[in-house]
């Protein structure tokens, strides 16, 4: 059975989704009670992943959901042209929603959740987080972590963290941006996961995603470990998310094109585009020089 879903420029395996789907998992995840815990769309915006970890020990689902179904929204009701803002604004958003709510839902109160928010806008990835998230990308043959995670060891600091608050509306929240977007190759990788494999090392989630396996023993092999004894009360990874860049990586023309649709984005990428731009520039010289000409400069 195939757990593999296609898009345009990428395909993803659900990790989650492959595990109710497979017989080969029923008997451990009869005891599995917080499978999911991650949600992507496909957006007017581009292709968004949340992923989100409850910090405080009873794990308000309802509070996880808010912030997820927040930051879809955010990204669902309007094009936002900048996305190294929108990834930051879509926590600013989820945090404002979940205050909000929680001024009429007391039982929402002291939740302090990490949220993770990945963009993928015509052949490019932006990303923001707040809190301790579990977010991997793989480049060159080598898979290395973009964000800190849960501490693990004595050293690590995690007193400065900042999350998602409940209790608090706090404009300056601190939300970690990613200074450029990535521009992925074919057969680049995502991995976003929960503490599960963190609590374990980086180097198992590399040694895992980097075999020579396709997506779907990478994914079972991966899922093997989170369902585990040890781990089986520990939420899954949900996501791990192979690229294929048709058509070459990210232009200008396709992202004119993406936000202002396919008529007036061709239009604004021929102007921008650098014959065009040549011609002008030789066009508007022979222009200044015949006036000038004229002028008796």
């Amino acid at each position: 059975m195939s757990y593999l879903i296609k898009y345009n420029n990428f395909e993803l395996i659900d990790i989650p989704k492959a595990i109710k789907a497979s017989p080969l998992f029923d008997g451990n995840f009869r005891n599995y009670k917080t499978l999911e815990h991650g949600i992507y769309k496909d957006t007017q915006n581009g292709f968004v992943i949340v992923s989100t970890e409850v910090e405080k020990k009873h794990k308000n689902k309802q509070a996880v959901e808010l912030i997820k179904n927040s930051i879809i929204s955010f990204f669902s009701k309007r094009t936002h042209r900048r996305p190294l803002i929108a990834v930051k604004e879509a926590i600013l958003y989820a945090n404002r929603q979940l205050y909000l709510e929680a001024t009429q839902n007391k039982n929402l109160m002291g939740e302090k959740i990490s949220c993770l928010v990945v963009l993928i806008r015509e052949k490019q990835v932006f990303y923001a987080y707040t809190g301790t998230n579990n977010l991997f990308f793989k480049e060159f043959g080598d898979l290395r972590r973009i964000t800190p995670g849960k501490s693990r060891t004595e050293e690590d600091d995690l007193s400065e963290t900042s999350y998602i608050n409940s209790s608090e509306l706090n404009p300056n929240l601190k939300v970690t941006v990613c200074k450029h977007p990535f521009n992925p190759s074919s057969d680049d990788y995502l991995f976003v996961c929960s503490d599960t494999y963190a609590e374990r090392s980086d180097d198992y989630i590399k040694s895992v995603v980097n075999k020579d396996k396709d997506m779907q023993e990478m994914a079972i092999e991966l899922a093997k470990y989170a369902l585990s004894e040890n781990n089986i009360k520990t939420r899954l990874t949900f996501l791990l998310l192979k690229f294929n860049m048709k058509g070459g990586k990210y232009t200008n023309s396709g992202s004119f094109e993406h936000l202002y649709g396919n008529f007036i984005g061709k239009i604004i990428a021929t102007i921008i585009s650098p014959p065009v731009l040549i011609t002008l520039t030789v066009i508007i010289l022979i222009l200044l020089l015949f006036f000038a000409k004229q002028l008796g400069v």
